[in-house]
């Protein structure tokens, strides 16, 4: 990823190993130090032959089996860089930087998880605006030159580049929604845009199809099974049940503790009420158990033309896939991500990725919103007869609802190349990306040649433009809608130039969350599909906070921190009223309850050893009387409120406790 989750994005290499290497071995040795003359190249002894050429062989040997890492390498250094110095200022005379709806213009601020699993609230733009500064107007155009025909072969000619992009799409939140209006909307309105009743009907009825299925199987088969076995003590689940379990997943996902039973814990260490409120640990076991999305029965098997190897999970994906893309329209600058959810046991279409933060799990593809994050449209890798896998048609189907649109893409060098930006040129969607030097149609001439530091070169073929630049490693990028361009960059450490190209790239690719952060139940005996679930269902809470943290910037009130967001979706959810299953959930306590400290719970008496009243005790403190000393002068009781565990008289004092706020004026 190129910044924190959600989680979700580009290859990064160790930046202190790369700063190791560029302080222990000289300039000479890497070839980025001043120009090198021709002449000087022309070595004729023995000993400096031998050196060029042990060089010569390893700069081969990487270019052959490290181009990949060596790439990681050079886009970590490069977007490190951009993060830290550039400034993005919005030129509302550029193509790139036009926004037609102003009411979403800030970027909303969303935890972002680093490489150490730490958890910081900033903004998408990870800048400081008081040490850099970037004048875009003062960018001035890299030479090139007015012959070389761009229609056949790689040139320096830029006649009539770039071509223009007309963004014709309205961007924002789209309609009917059925949300309150805006200032009484509450972030449990934003999670039921998503996780809507229809879901919550569909796990309900699936859940307890395959629970049906499970006990008719038992029943049929010969092994006797246990009287407290899951299938034996099934109860149909409600959706009210559903909506709280949930409800306990979201507490798990900001609540860590070492295993599942701690949550139900007694110990002081662990105990807390919320989730033993909702239910008891064995019914919570009983429906993840059963927890279903589709019917087994409608499989097929792996030899069939039809196989889906995602059918356990195929309706939540096509349901959130539908509703990200109704709800909500993304602006100009898209991104596409790959993210991984963790799982380090085997599946068929696992991913090993020796780059990423999480190195082996399930694959997504998310195409999301520049500034925000929003993910419009999202596919996970997987294999499915006659569908392709290669990253370019999967980039193509992403993109499919939003070409010809005016969109502008940035994509890293996984999903990049020639074929995909002039694919995309020609339906009036541009793209920006970094590059592999061994990448199928480019110029190997160009893209193996010696540059200098500092310095940029650049190439057009039709309405492409390949740009290499030389910071502290070569980079390569293509563009479709960037002029070969520099600008000044001012920091703190003084003045020096990018490509703009560069500037907005990292700009543009920053700003991603690592989900599995937040993703519940990490335990390994889960199944793969369920660990998938719960990640999608986390994925649709950051979309909800994302949407609700425009909403509260457009009335003027402050944003709310994702975390904080997860918690009072989760307590709405635990308090909704007309509870189905009554019992384990407290009831909603009113306005009144709210300014009794003792009122907030169902209460009832039972037996305990003869204890001094509380009530009793604070009436006679109250009348001076010290009760340590004069214990027979207040009246002592055999009973308790089971709650509070507090020894009361059954009548009155069981009542005024529980009713006044005061108990010693009563």
């Amino acid at each position: 990823m190129f910044s924190k989750h959600q989680a979700h994005a580009a290859p990064t290499f160790p930046r202190q190993v790369a700063e190791f290497f560029h302080d222990t071995y000289s300039d000479d040795e890497f070839d980025i130090g001043a120009p090198v003359d021709e002449e000087e190249r022309d070595i004729t002894s023995e000993s400096d032959e031998s050196r060029i050429d042990v060089d010569d062989n390893r700069h081969e040997q990487e270019d052959v089996h490290n181009d990949d890492f060596d790439n990681n390498d050079r886009l970590d250094d490069v977007l490190d860089d951009d993060r830290q110095d550039d400034v993005y200022d919005d030129n509302p005379n550029d193509p790139v930087c036009s926004n037609e709806n102003e009411n979403f213009r800030e970027a909303s601020p969303i935890p972002i998880d680093n490489e150490n699993n730490g958890r910081r609230d900033v903004a998408v733009n990870d800048t400081d605006d008081d040490e850099m500064e970037i004048d875009i107007a003062a960018a001035e155009d890299v030479p090139h030159e007015a012959f070389g025909d761009y229609k056949s072969d790689w040139c320096k000619n830029l006649e009539d580049f770039p071509p223009a992009l007309t963004f014709s799409a309205t961007p924002g939140m789209q309609g009917p929604l059925y949300l309150p209006s805006w200032d009484a909307c509450r972030p449990v309105d934003f999670y039921k845009l998503f996780i809507d009743q229809e879901l919550l009907e569909l796990i309900t009825n699936e859940t307890n199809r395959y629970a049906k299925q499970m006990l008719d199987t038992e029943r049929e088969g010969s092994t006797a099974m246990s009287r407290l076995s899951n299938v034996n003590t099934w109860k149909v689940v409600t959706v009210q049940e559903i909506s709280h379990f949930l409800a306990i997943l979201l507490h798990m996902s900001i609540v860590r503790k070492p295993r599942v039973d701690d949550y139900w814990s007694t110990r002081p260490m662990f105990q807390i009420s919320f989730v033993s409120k909702l239910m008891t640990n064995s019914r919570f076991r009983q429906i993840l158990a059963f927890f279903h999305l589709n019917d087994n029965c409608k499989s097929v098997p792996r030899e069939h033309p039809d196989y889906d190897s995602l059918y356990k999970v195929r309706p939540l994906i096509d349901h959130l896939s539908h509703l990200f893309k109704s709800v909500y329209i993304p602006k100009q600058q898209i991104r596409v991500e790959k993210v991984l959810c963790s799982w380090k046991d085997r599946v068929d279409f696992d991913v090993h990725l020796k780059e990423k933060f999480v190195k082996q799990g399930i694959q997504l593809y998310e195409l999301c919103e520049s500034e925000s994050g929003y993910v419009y449209n999202f596919e996970v890798f997987c294999y499915r007869s006659g569908i392709s896998n290669k990253p370019s048609d999967i980039v193509y189907r992403l993109v499919q609802p939003l070409t010809s649109l005016g969109y502008c893409l940035y994509a890293d060098e996984h999903c990049c190349s020639l074929k995909v930006a002039q694919s995309l040129a020609s339906k009036n969607t541009g793209l920006v990306g970094i590059v592999k030097p061994n990448e199928r149609g480019l110029p190997k001439h160009f893209m193996e040649g010696f540059i200098r530091t500092g310095e940029v070169q650049f190439r057009r073929f039709k309405n492409a433009v390949l740009l290499n630049w030389n910071d502290k490693s070569k980079v390569s990028v293509i563009t479709t809608f960037h002029r070969p361009q520099m600008v000044a960059v001012k920091t703190a450490a003084g003045e020096h130039k990018k490509p703009t190209v560069i500037v907005d790239y990292a700009k543009n690719m920053s700003g991603s969350i690592n989900l599995n952060s937040y993703t519940p139940l990490r335990h390994k005996s889960i199944k793969w599909w369920k660990k998938l679930t719960f990640y999608l269902l986390t994925l649709a809470v950051t979309q909800a906070h994302i949407l609700y943290t425009k909403v509260q910037k457009q009335i003027g009130e402050p944003a709310m921190c994702l975390e904080d967001f997860i918690l009072s979706v989760g307590e709405d959810l635990a308090n909704l009223p007309g509870q189905e299953n009554g019992g384990n959930i407290t009831e909603t306590a009113t306005s009144t309850d709210r300014d009794h400290p003792h009122r907030t719970e169902r209460h009832f008496i039972e037996p305990c050893p003869n204890r001094i009243c509380v009530v009793c005790s604070a009436k006679a403190n109250a009348e001076g009387v010290n009760t340590k000393c004069h214990t027979n002068m207040v009246k002592r009781t055999k009973f308790q409120c089971r709650q509070c565990k507090k020894p009361l008289c059954p009548y009155p004092c069981m009542e005024i406790y529980h009713t006044e706020k005061d108990i010693a004026k009563k």
